[in-house]
């Protein structure tokens, strides 16, 4: 019997829930809404503390379909080795997708890189958190003054890294990740409350049961979260975390 082709999707950047594209190149967990997102998790400098990342959601996504269909089941999820000294992540099983922008508008004119302030079709307020486009140009900043009555010059805490284009997306960003604590979990970051800390055995998050007879999602979303904690030390940088592996039964 042929067996669906699937895919690990990642989904976000958007309102609703959007279209999944191919999770398998990879994922930063960062601070953003966006999959290779460069929004760096603030260093703690205090110890015990733990800060978290924005939320990152992947599912288990059919591309092609078999014939005659296959039933899909017993989703699991597993990291892929141990994690790297006072990081990890975290995972929580949902099947609703979780936007974490809102408000959306565009950009009202070009911004080259380097631009301390970007012209926004629709109002912002001060201290709002903005995406500006969720693609490989994307990047976060924060509104610190507000002029115009249409179009609307948002003054940003920092100056934008990359270029953007009239008409492209700028959206409210308001991650879904749980607030920083002021704790830690013997030299590494605190599980939050309903999350998962994974271990390289492989745990169900779902037990599907699902048709591969049409394309799309099939398993409930997976809510990534990454999290450093004081041990982690002063020096920045990236740190590769252990894959998340998700696998699956069909028959």
């Amino acid at each position: 019997m042929p067996a669906a082709t699937v895919r690990a999707s990642w989904y976000g950047g958007a309102t609703a829930e959007p279209a999944g594209v191919t999770a398998e190149t990879g994922i930063n967990l960062d601070r953003s809404d966006i999959q290779a997102g460069q929004e760096p998790l603030p260093i703690p400098l205090t110890s015990p503390h733990t800060v978290y990342g924005a939320v990152k959601q992947v599912a288990l996504e059919v591309t092609a379909i078999p014939t005659p269909a296959t039933t899909m089941s017993n989703a699991t999820i597993r990291a892929s080795g141990t994690m790297p000294g006072g990081t990890a992540w975290f995972y929580a099983a949902n099947n609703t997708y979780l936007a974490q922008l809102s408000s959306t508008t565009t950009f009202a004119a070009d911004v080259a890189a380097g631009s301390p302030s970007v012209s926004s079709v629709g109002a912002f307020s001060v201290n709002d958190l903005v995406q500006l486009e969720s693609g490989s140009s994307g990047e976060v900043r924060k509104v610190i003054a507000v002029g115009g009555s249409g179009p609307y010059t948002l003054s940003l805490d920092r100056n934008t890294s990359n270029n953007h284009l009239t008409g492209a997306q700028i959206a409210k960003f308001v991650s879904g990740a749980p607030a920083d604590v002021n704790t830690e979990a013997s030299g590494q970051p605190t599980t939050p409350a309903g999350y998962t800390l994974p271990t390289t055995s492989a745990v169900q998050y779902d037990a599907m049961g699902v048709s591969t007879g049409t394309a799309g999602r099939k398993s409930q979303f997976v809510r990534l979260i990454g999290a450093l904690c004081g041990a982690f030390g002063t020096s920045p940088g990236i740190v590769t975390m252990p894959s998340a592996i998700l696998a699956y039964d069909e028959a």
